[in-house]
C-alpha cells in the first residue's frame, strides 16, 4: 500500500504506477509519503476437506496449463497482465490472519 501525498490516500502500488502512466507524469511529480510492507500475492484456495492427492493434482495441472489460465485471468482483469502462477507457501499469509485476528476476525480464517 501506498499513501500519497497530494491526496492522503492508500493504494495499492499497481494503480498508483498505473495513475502515472496514464498521465505522464513521474514519481517525482506526485510523490508517495509512505510505503507498506507488500501483500502476499492473490491466492487460489482449495477446501481443507478435499483429497489431498485431488489438491496436489490440481495445483500441478494448474501449473503445467497456466498459460491458458492467464489467459483467461487477464481478459477479466488486466492488472495481473505479465504475472505467473506459482506454488504459494502458507507462511506467506500469515500476515493476512493477523490482520483478521486484530479486527476480531480471527475464526473467520481457522
Amino acid at each position: 500500500m501506498l499513501i500519497f501525498s497530494a491526496t492522503f490516500s492508500a493504494n495499492p502500488i499497481y494503480r498508483y504506477e498505473k495513475y502515472l502512466q496514464d498521465r505522464g507524469l513521474s514519481q517525482k511529480d506526485f510523490p508517495a509519503i509512505a510505503r507498506g510492507k507488500l501483500l502476499p500475492n492473490d491466492v487460489f484456495i482449495a477446501n481443507s476437506q478435499l483429497p489431498t492427492q485431488f489438491i496436489d493434482t490440481m495445483r500441478s495441472q494448474m501449473l503445467a496449463h497456466q498459460d491458458k489460465l492467464m489467459e483467461g485471468i487477464i481478459a477479466a482483469e488486466s492488472k495481473f497482465k505479465g504475472g505467473s502462477l506459482v506454488a504459494a507457501q502458507d507462511s506467506d499469509y500469515e500476515m493476512i490472519r493477523q490482520v483478521y485476528r486484530a479486527i476480531g476476525q480471527g475464526a473467520y480464517i481457522e
